[in-house]
């Protein structure tokens, strides 16, 4: 997908409930447009309690002989909108992660988003709070420069259990409900630190929202 003139596109990964695989999303979805797909991208780690993202990349500089291929600012303030804006022009991609229960991030970061992003665990626990994300996002895109679309997908679904399809079945109708997962494996886990040699379900993902195209069988 070539870069328009108005500058990079930008994806907010992002929900006001944290722990549901959000950041490794984002690391994943960075990591796989700047190694398959030869783009420059930007992370912006908009988490004002874990910066993971940024650690991510901290502890990856860190071991010998490793490319790494994307840069990662922090920037957990609710003047990341700026911070994205200043991005646009030197970049491919901006993808800023953002959760933490900081409303006022999660605001000031849509204001330059192309896309929204909301992952979301297949647990009652976790879908009963995608309304306040979801409201968040409604209030957000009114103030938004270009207006963005929006999705929500299932993360760290577990199909040994019938939750993900009891989450399925929760959301459809209600939400814009990607129909690729992010299945649980232990290898989103281990990709941290490391640019990983797989990406799993990013891809199909990406194609699914028109983010990115699969790349060709060789």
């Amino acid at each position: 997908m070539p870069k328009s003139s108005a500058g990079a596109e930008v994806t907010v990964v992002g929900t006001l409930k944290g722990g549901v695989g959000k950041t490794r999303l984002a690391m994943m979805a960075a990591l796989y447009l700047a190694v398959v797909h030869k783009k420059k991208v930007h992370v912006v780690d908009g988490d004002s309690v874990s910066q993971t993202a940024w650690k991510w990349q901290r502890q990856a500089r860190r071991t010998p002989g490793l490319h790494w291929p994307i840069e990662v600012s922090s920037h957990p303030v609710d003047s990341i909108d700026e911070h994205i804006e200043d991005l646009e022009a030197d970049n491919d991609f901006v993808i800023a992660d953002i959760g933490g229960g900081n409303p006022a991030v999660f605001h000031s970061g849509l204001r330059r988003a192309s896309r929204l992003l909301v992952p979301v665990g297949a647990d009652p626990s976790e879908t009963e709070n995608l309304p306040q994300t979801w409201e968040a996002a409604k209030t957000a895109a009114k103030t938004a420069v270009r207006g963005f679309e929006a999705y929500v997908v299932l993360s760290r679904t577990d199909h040994n259990t019938s939750l993900p399809r009891e989450a399925r079945d929760e959301l459809a109708g209600h939400y814009p409900l990607c129909d690729t997962e992010l299945i649980k494996r232990v290898a989103y886990q281990r990709a941290y630190r490391t640019v990983p040699a797989q990406f799993y379900d990013v891809p199909a993902l990406l194609a699914e929202i028109g983010m990115a195209p699969l790349p060709k069988e060789k």
